[in-house]
């Protein structure tokens, strides 16, 4: 597909089957089993009250893991749901300098990885739909990515010291990883946004060569401008989220060098970083107050 393709479908490359329902779009490969379930209309998914809520820090938007049968196996679904009015949105968003982002928005987020080959979630369906008055409600439908951890628990409970040999070199190469995962998401013209250790998964099956994955993709925007500021604020998440006691210096500085080798050495970046890093921290401290 030519450049001028995908960006006029959207990110709903051609090629790829989808099923287009009354206010969603759903994968041809998930269509059988979420008929089976009763999840292929939009408002029995809105309504859904079944599964572990895994995230909820405003009401307007939460996330839920549950499990879909065929009958013989059961595959594990992430339901993310949206429900925002316009106008407190709107001025929300004017008061804090943010933007209220809906489910469709992640969805070609997601879409855009994978036709990047940056490893991601595996979209099933999304809904959205705006209601009168000035209500809009969406959803997203994701894969559960299976023998995953958070980045954030390997780190916590794998490497804290004293570190044998093995772990060591494991340490290492797992720094290395991340900082390539890092360079190709921004090299890509990607800026996270919430680029926190939480938000990278890790298949640690095979800890001589982990895979990766990148989550919680709702705000990532993808820009041609001011470069260096979006990458300054994703590199200042990861290292605020990274754990002095088991990250080190030197485990910051070899991050930075396998970054960018040239970067590493701007000491003006450098310091952009630590700054940015610290302003993060105030910025989460005051809002436990």
């Amino acid at each position: 597909m030519s450049e001028k393709q995908k960006k006029n479908s959207n990110y709903i490359p051609l090629e790829t089957p989808f099923a287009f329902r009354r206010h969603m779009i759903i994968r041809r490969e998930f269509q059988r089993l979420l008929k089976q379930n009763r999840l292929d209309d939009f408002d029995t998914v809105m309504k859904f009250a079944e599964g572990e809520i895994v995230k909820q820090k405003i009401k307007e938007r939460s996330t839920v893991r549950f499990h879909l049968s065929n009958g013989e196996n059961k595959t594990l679904i992430y339901l993310k749901r949206y429900r925002y009015h316009l106008i407190p949105a709107f001025l929300k968003n004017c008061a804090t300098f943010s933007k209220t982002y809906s489910a469709i928005h992640e969805w070609r987020n997601i879409l855009a990885f994978q036709d990047r080959n940056l490893p991601t979630m595996t979209p099933v369906a999304v809904g959205m739909r705006s209601r009168i008055p000035f209500l809009k409600e969406s959803f997203l439908l994701t894969l559960g990515i299976s023998h995953t951890v958070t980045l954030e628990k390997i780190v916590e409970d794998y490497f804290c010291p004293p570190l044998d040999k093995t772990r060591w070199k494991q340490k290492r190469m797992l720094i290395n990883k991340v900082a390539l995962l890092a360079k190709k998401m921004h090299e890509e013209g990607f800026k996270h946004q919430d680029f926190y250790l939480c938000h990278i998964l890790i298949n640690w099956s095979n800890p001589d060569n982990p895979l990766f994955f990148i989550v919680d993709l709702h705000r990532v925007k993808k820009e041609k401008k001011n470069k260096t500021r979006w990458r300054i604020k994703d590199l200042a998440a990861l290292n605020y989220s990274a754990p002095a006691n088991t990250i080190s210096q030197t485990d910051r500085l070899r991050f930075l060098k396998q970054y960018s080798p040239l970067l590493s050495r701007n000491r003006s970046f450098i310091k952009a970083i630590v700054k940015k890093t610290e302003q993060i921290r105030n910025h989460t401290e005051k809002g436990r107050q």
